[in-house]
């Protein structure tokens, strides 16, 4: 057989992949681990509203089926209409992906002892099965895609690079219900047919083409980009001569890009009869306040910040980056649509207002690309090869990067130690490949201040056991004597406890209490702060805090401190204070301390 060594990586990365989605995880029905949930939710919204609820216009269910399945903390899946309507946040496009998957795990709950309501375990299992199907069909298309241009050997190291050195990995497997998996695989079958359509005109790939961009776009509509790969593919350089040459294939074979637009309009239109069906307008924003910055795109974070920079979870694609001159040099066919694409495709994603996306290993808004970066990379990976002493650095480092993806991939699921969209730079680099977990390390994720060493002239400059002063009380028990003031959803925030220190008496600052839940708090945006403050009289100079809900867990008693660095600039007063954060969960707190030390 021939490119047996290409085949064998894209089998090894579906292995991997399958080994990670169904032995590593999902733990099925315990919270945010579901399958279907968070964005995958919104995603999947229309299949039970459609089939199973025949309530697309008010999603009616979605409150009592949440409350259920826990499957998103909130009701941002849906838009409140004027009309009384609520549409889906998301596009309809992962949708039509998962129904064929979707029909036949309801069909077999309806059979079975299982709720045919569209969370039970065989909908949650049949999703699982759709994630492998598109991580198949990605890879064995990119490798397709690969030969077309590069050695076998050449392909199967670009095919292990990028798919298991990258966050590809974590989004096709684990993650691999969002749509940068899917999509991964529609632009590789995308690319394949614009191959084979620009060798060979024919309705067939024409009518391909259109079905694949209309989906693309149906699934993110800024996919509506990937309508340039079959217009441009094969515009070669210089660009004159080369503009003029494709402009001239185009007319000659009009009909067939005739074919390529209708098509792709009627499969995206989907979206807009479902918002025309809802609202009775034909186009609807629902994303709310979310949108993009085309004027500032945020280049530097979303390339190297440790919050979600690409570079950074992915290294090895500063190879693809790098590899965009060899690309010129020996495939000047390829240059200039994967160029032209990249760079609007990269534009788009790093204009995007909430630039980390939510929650994101790296930039995920990028996975889909892979098969167009991938050119780049194997014209690179091509020369160092062929370099004895260089490709030894390179096995090197690849080897490098599949640990470390694997590592991150292990840290944001089980090991707990990788929490995406909240990085900060001193948490990275301080858990860096380890795997034992401190919990004190999670207020660097907060603060960049933390006092590690030993602590010298220590001196208590405030201290409240609450014992002889009437507080807010709750039926939680006190933590010690028989009075700890308690934080509820209708007295969420204490009183500023402080006392006079003036600038130059002291370093350092330790802010101390106790306190006591009942339950654990998920979600950064729920949990409750504890923060220490320097005033110049009612002036704040400086102000440091943390979460105290990442240290606690629900039931436990805990001390838990904070330490800030006294500011140089001129303060009389520090103040200690805590707040119970947007829950409705009940927090007691006693034996408050503040402390200055050296």
């Amino acid at each position: 057989m021939k490119n047996n060594l290409s085949l064998f990586a894209a089998l090894l990365v579906f292995i991997f992949i399958f080994i990670a989605t169904f032995i590593y995880y999902p733990k099925y029905g315990e919270g945010n681990e579901q399958v279907i949930t968070w964005d995958v939710a919104g995603y999947y919204q229309y299949l039970p509203a459609h089939f199973i609820y025949s309530d697309l216009k008010k999603v009616g269910y979605l409150e009592s089926l949440n409350e259920k399945y826990r499957f998103t903390p909130g009701s941002e899946l849906v838009l409140n209409l004027p009309n009384g309507n609520r549409a889906m946040k998301y596009t309809i496009g992962q949708a039509v992906m998962y129904s064929p998957f979707f029909l036949i795990a309801h069909q077999y709950a309806k059979q079975s002892s299982y709720p045919a309501d569209g969370f039970s375990l065989p909908y949650q299992f049949a999703i699982e099965i759709e994630i492998l199907f598109f991580a198949l069909i990605g890879l064995l298309f990119f490798r397709s895609i690969l030969l077309n241009f590069f050695t076998d050997k050449i392909s199967a190291l670009t095919i292990v690079s990028v798919c298991l050195a990258t966050n590809y990995f974590e989004y096709a497997s684990i993650t691999g219900a969002m749509t940068h998996n899917n999509l991964f695989a529609l632009y590789a079958v995308l690319i394949f047919c614009t191959i084979r359509f620009n060798n060979r005109p024919r309705f067939h790939w024409a009518f391909a083409i259109g079905a694949l961009v209309g989906l693309a776009t149906l699934t993110r509509p800024t996919e509506i980009i990937s309508v340039l790969i079959p217009l441009l593919w094969g515009l070669s350089l210089p660009m004159k001569a080369g503009t003029r040459n494709r402009l001239a294939f185009i007319r000659k074979h009009i009909k067939y890009f005739a074919v390529i637009g209708v098509v792709a309009a009627m499969v995206s239109s989907l979206q807009m009869i479902y918002w025309k069906h809802i609202s009775g307008e034909w186009l609807i924003y629902s994303y709310g306040e979310e949108g993009f910055n085309w004027l500032s795109p945020h280049v530097e974070d979303c390339l190297i910040s440790v919050r979600a920079g690409w570079l950074v979870y992915s290294p090895i694609m500063i190879l693809s980056l790098v590899g965009f001159y060899q690309l010129y040099k020996y495939h000047k066919k390829l240059f200039p649509v994967i160029v032209i694409f990249s760079v609007l495709a990269s534009y788009i994603v790093f204009s995007w207002q909430t630039w980390w996306y939510g929650g994101s290993l790296g930039q995920r808004a990028l996975i889909q690309y892979y098969p167009l970066f991938a050119f780049p990379f194997a014209a690179l990976i091509t020369t160092i090869i062929n370099t004895r002493q260089v490709k030894y650095i390179f096995y090197f480092l690849l080897t490098i990067c599949v640990y470390y993806s694997m590592w991150l991939t292990h840290q944001v699921h089980r090991g707990g130690l990788v929490y995406v969209g909240q990085m900060t730079r001193p948490y990275f680099w301080k858990v860096l490949g380890r795997y034992e977990k401190n919990p004190d390390d999670l207020k660097l994720l907060d603060t960049d201040e933390y006092h590690r060493s030993d602590r010298e002239d220590v001196q208590v400059i405030y201290e409240n056991d609450f014992e002889s002063v009437d507080v807010p009380r709750c039926h939680i028990p006190a933590i010690q004597g028989s009075n700890s003031p308690c934080l509820s959803s209708l007295d969420p925030q204490s009183p500023e406890y402080g006392a006079q220190l003036e600038t130059g008496q002291a370093k350092w600052v330790r802010g101390m209490v106790h306190f006591k839940t009942e339950y654990p708090v998920y979600g950064k945006w729920n949990m409750g702060t504890m923060a220490i403050a320097f005033y110049n009289g009612i002036h704040e100079v400086k102000k440091r805090q943390i979460r105290y809900h990442r240290l606690l867990a629900g039931g436990e008693t805990k001390q838990i401190f904070l330490d800030v660095k006294c500011p140089s600039t001129l303060f009389d007063k520090v103040t200690f204070q805590i707040h119970n954060g947007a829950v409705e969960n009940l927090v007691v707190y006693d034996l408050v301390k503040i402390e200055v030390f050296n």
